[in-house]
């Protein structure tokens, strides 16, 4: 669904745009926010007529006095935006009501969202940073590999780039960086006892702990969400032990990877290199 701001209260021909709005959008495709701005009596005057905006403020310009009459000009405008909104209501639309307080083009700009780190208005919903809480665009998004949660993609603010095996870039956010948690069951390091760390698994550039993961005597480390499909470590039969092309053997009839400790069994009661598949 669409969101379309309209300013209204900004010049008499404003309301001039809801009929060419009605015109342009399906109720069902669109969602309206009507916006007046009220300016203090201390701030830019109000524009009376648009047409004679090349004369002198003091011509084409009225200004607010007292409180009350402040108070009145507010409720005014008020009730001309409900006024606005009901008759879109009516006809179908979602319409809300905004009215702001300040200098008319500052207000205005300042309430459409933009993006914290590109400045450009975006067509699509804007993402908050889980870190920094800012709102950025899509393009300047990124999701971080660990909790997967948006975060803004400036490496000085919220953003940790890490460099895979094959030189692919992994964003983390900057809590995922300093404070690891192991993704599989999610204990975070210093909640446990001294010796509680994680590494990066291979496969999937997750932190695991050493209770949630498996190492090779290359010590390279593998979660153990990723063993099971993994094209360079693999779980032997026995369900005990993890290899890797340098610490395992291949079985001779069935060329199943095993290792050591099965190696060293088989040869002892079978003569042969054999999984325990072959040997039952």
């Amino acid at each position: 669904m669409r969101k379309v701001l309209i300013p209204l209260e900004i010049s008499p021909i404003s309301s001039d745009i809801l009929p060419t709005v009605r015109h342009l959008f399906q109720t069902a495709d669109v969602e309206l926010t009507l916006l007046a701005v009220a300016q203090p009596k201390a701030e830019t005057p109000i524009v009376v007529d648009a047409h004679m905006i090349a004369l002198p403020p003091s011509v084409y310009t009225t200004t607010t006095g007292s409180d009350e009459e402040w108070d009145v000009y507010r409720k005014e405008l008020k009730e001309n935006l409900e006024r606005a909104a009901n008759e879109l209501r009516n006809a179908g639309y979602k319409v809300y009501t905004v009215l702001l307080t300040g200098n008319t083009i500052d207000e205005i700009v300042n309430f459409v969202p933009k993006c914290n780190n590109c400045k450009i208005y975006p067509k699509t919903t804007l993402n908050i940073c889980s870190d920094c809480k800012h709102k950025c665009c899509k393009t300047c998004t990124r999701k971080c590999h660990e909790c997967a949660k948006n975060v803004c993609k400036s490496d000085l603010c919220c953003n940790q780039v890490i460099v895979g095996r094959f030189f692919q870039s992994i964003n983390v956010c900057n809590k995922c960086f300093y404070n690891p948690k192991c993704s599989i069951c999610r204990h975070v390091v210093g909640t446990q006892d001294d010796n509680y760390s994680t590494e990066l698994c291979i496969e999937c550039y997750k932190n695991v702990c050493s209770d949630c993961s498996y190492q090779c005597c290359s010590d390279r480390v593998i979660c153990d969400n990723c063993v099971d499909t993994s094209s360079e470590m693999y779980k032997c039969l026995c369900d005990d032990k993890v290899m890797c092309d340098e610490c395992s053997y291949r079985c001779r009839y069935c060329d199943n990877r095993i290792c050591g400790e099965c190696k060293d069994l088989s040869i002892a009661y079978h003569d042969y290199k054999m999984c325990l598949e072959c040997r039952d």
